[in-house]
C-alpha cells in the first residue's frame, strides 16, 4: 500500500533516499615507516568509482596543479576562481598552502548558503564562546563541498597511522589521533589493523571532512565524569567521534564503546555520546556498533557559526544521510537523536535498551527539524518527535518492530508551534506495543496536523492489567489517519479535543471491556 502523502510504495525508497555509489581505493602508504593495514585492499574492493556530484571535475581534462584550502583558512585558493556574495573573512590567510596534482578542472564556484540566525542556542546547555560569525561556519562548509567535487572522479588514498599512536586502547590517543585525521588530504582512506582499538577519553572532532573514509577499528571512551566547561556541550560530555560540517564522511564497521554500566539517564554526562554529525553533507554510517555511552549512540546536529562553531545561528543541518546495518545498545539518553535533518534514508536499524526513545526528532529552537526521513527496517523501543517550529516532515517509520513493552505510549507527536508540519508522518506495516498507563495513550499526539498510522499491529497492555488505557489522544489541531490496522487491548479507542480529528478506516479495533464490539465508542 501507498504511503499516504509521500507518493512512495511501502517499502520502496523515495528519490531523495536513493543510495550513494561508493568510491574506488589505490593503496599507498602516507608514512614510509608504518605498514598499512592488510585488510586495506579487501574492504576497498566493493567500492566503486562514484557518480560525481554536480559541477565534478572532467576526468579527461588536462593535469593541472590545484591549491587545497588550508583547513584553518577561509580564503580561497589562488588557482580557483570563487565568486560569493559574503564580506571577506577576518581569519588571515594560511601561508603555508597544501598542493596536489589532479586531472580536475580549476574553475570552482563557491556559493556560501545563506545561515538562518536563531535567537536561542541549544536549550540543552549549549552556549558558543565566540560570536555568531555564520558566515565563517557557510564558507568553509562550501569550500569543503567544492573540494569533494574535484577529487569525486579521483581514486581514495589509503592513508597509514603514524608510529606512536596507540592502537591497543593502552593510552589515550585522543589528541594525536584528531590531529592526525584532520591533517589528511580530502579522498583520504584509513583502514585501521584487524583487531585495532583506540582510546579516546576526549573524543574526536573532524573538522569540515572531505571524502574521508574510516573502515573499521574500535575506539573507546572510558569517561566516567562530567569534563571541564570549555563551551556548548563540554561541560556534559563529548562524542566518541563527531564531524564538524564537511562532505562525503564514511564511518563503516566501527565499535564504539562507552563506560556506561546500565541505560540511565546521567544529566553531566548527556554528550557523552557515539557519533555526532553537525551539518555534514552526504555521510554514510554502515555497519557500526554503538553500546554504553552515557548520551546518544548517533546525534544529528545542526552546523552553527561562532568562532567555535556553537553559536544559536544555524547555516545548515546535516543532509542527505544514509544510516545502514547499525546497532546501538545501552544509550544513557537517546538511540537516535535527528534534531536537525533534511534526507535521511536509516535501513536495518536495531536500537534496544536506551534512557528515553529509540528515535528522537528533537527540535529545540523554531528553525530546527527533521524534513525527508525514511525509517525502512528496525527494531526499537519507542519514538519521540518534539518540535518548536514547523519544520519537520515527511518522516516515514516502516517495517519496523517493537520488541517488547517499556512504557505507556509507543509515539508522541508535540508541536508547540502552532503552524502545520511541513511534511505527513507516516508509520506503516509496524508492530508496536504499549504498556497500561493512567497519564498517556498508546499514541499520544499534540499538534500532529497530518498523521497516518497504516497496516500497523498495535498491542496495548496485557491480560491481567488493571488498566487499559485508550488507544490515542488527539489534540491541538491533531489529524490522525487509522488504515487497516490491528489493536487489541485498549480500553478505550480515544480522545479528540482542541479542533482534532481521528479517523479510523478498516481493520480490527478490539478493546478489553467492550462487551464483544469491534470498536468501542470514543470519548
Amino acid at each position: 500500500m501507498s504511503a499516504v502523502g509521500l507518493g512512495i510504495t511501502a517499502g520502496s525508497p523515495p528519490a531523495w533516499a536513493a543510495p550513494k555509489a561508493a568510491k574506488t581505493v589505490v593503496t599507498t602508504t602516507s608514512n614510509p615507516s608504518s605498514t598499512p593495514s592488510t585488510s586495506g585492499a579487501t574492504a576497498a574492493a566493493h567500492r566503486r568509482t562514484p557518480t560525481p556530484r554536480p559541477g565534478a571535475a572532467d576526468a579527461t581534462s588536462t593535469t593541472t596543479s590545484i591549491a587545497v584550502p588550508d583547513p584553518t583558512s577561509t580564503t580561497t585558493p589562488p588557482s580557483t576562481t570563487t565568486t560569493t556574495p559574503d564580506p571577506p573573512s577576518t581569519t588571515p590567510p594560511s601561508t603555508t598552502p597544501t598542493t596536489t596534482s589532479t586531472t580536475a578542472s580549476t574553475t570552482t564556484t563557491l556559493l556560501s548558503p545563506t545561515p538562518v540566525v536563531a535567537a536561542d542556542a541549544k536549550s540543552t546547555g549549549a552556549k558558543s564562546t565566540g560570536r555568531t560569525h555564520p558566515r565563517r561556519a557557510a564558507n568553509r562548509q562550501a569550500a569543503s563541498v567544492a573540494l569533494a567535487s574535484m577529487v569525486d572522479a579521483l581514486p581514495g588514498t589509503e592513508a597509514a597511522l603514524p608510529a606512536g599512536i596507540a592502537a591497543d586502547c593502552s593510552s589515550d590517543v585522543s589528541r594525536l589521533l584528531d590531529a592526525w585525521l584532520n591533517s589528511l588530504p580530502p579522498g583520504s582512506m584509513w583502514t585501521p589493523a584487524p583487531g585495532a582499538c583506540f582510546q579516546v577519553d576526549s573524543g574526536l572532532e573532524l573538522r569540515f571532512p572531505t571524502d574521508l573514509t574510516i573502515d573499521g577499528g574500535t575506539f573507546e571512551d572510558p569517561t566516567t565524569t562530567a569534563p571541564r566547561d570549555r563551551g556548548h556541550g563540554t561541560q556534559r560530555g563529548h562524542a566518541a567521534i563527531e564531524a564538524l560540517g564537511g562532505t562525503g564522511l564514511v564511518l563503516e564497521n566501527l565499535n564504539i564503546v562507552g563506560a556506561h554500566k546500565g541505560f540511565s539517564y546521567r544529566p553531566a554526562l548527556a554528550f557523552e555520546g557515539g557519533i555526532q554529525l553537525d551539518g555534514t553533507a552526504d555521510a554514510t554510517i554502515s555497519d557500526v556498533n554503538v553500546t554504553h555511552t552515557f548520551g546518544d549512540g548517533i546525534d544529528l546536529e545542526p552546523l552553527r557559526g561562532g568562532s567555535d562553531y556553537r553559536s544559536g545561528a544555524i547555516v545548515q543541518p546535516v543532509e542527505n544521510l544514509t544510516v545502514i546495518g547499525v546497532t546501538i545498545k545501552g544509550a544513557g539518553r537517546q538511540g537516535i537523536t535527528a534534531a536537525s535533518v533534511d534526507g535521511a534514508t536509516m535501513t536495518n536499524v536495531h536500537i534496544s535498551g536506551v534512557g528515553f526513545d529509540a528515535f528522537d526528532f528533537e527540535a529545540d529552537q523554531a528553525n530546527e527539524g527533521a524534513k525527508n526521513v525514511m525509517i525502512d527496517g528496525c527494531t526499537f523501543s519507542g519514538i519521540n518527535i518534539s518540535m518548536k517550529g514547523p519544520a519537520t516532515g515527511p518522516i516515514t517509520l516502516q517495517n519496523c518492530t517493537m520488541l517488547k513493552t517499556n512504557r505507556g505510549d509507543a509515539v508522541r507527536i508535540s508541536n508547540t508551534s502552532g503552524k502545520a508540519l511541513s511534511g505527513p508522518i507516516v508509520l506503516s506495516n509496524d508492530v508496536l506495543r504499549c504498556a497500561a498507563s493512567a497519564y498517556v495513550s498508546c499514541f499520544q499526539f499534540g499538534g500532529a496536523s497530518d498523521v497516518t498510522v497504516q497496516n500497523t499491529a498495535v498491542t496495548i497492555g496485557f491480560h491481567g492489567d488493571a488498566l487499559h488505557e485508550s488507544a490515542y489522544t488527539v489534540s491541538n489541531g491533531s489529524h490522525v489517519t487509522f488504515a487497516d490496522d490491528i489493536v487489541s487491548g485498549f480500553g478505550q479507542v480515544g480522545t479528540s479535543r482542541g479542533g482534532s480529528t481521528a479517523t479510523v478506516t478498516g481493520g480490527t479495533w478490539a478493546s478489553m471491556g467492550c462487551g464483544g464490539h469491534a470498536v468501542c465508542p470514543a470519548r
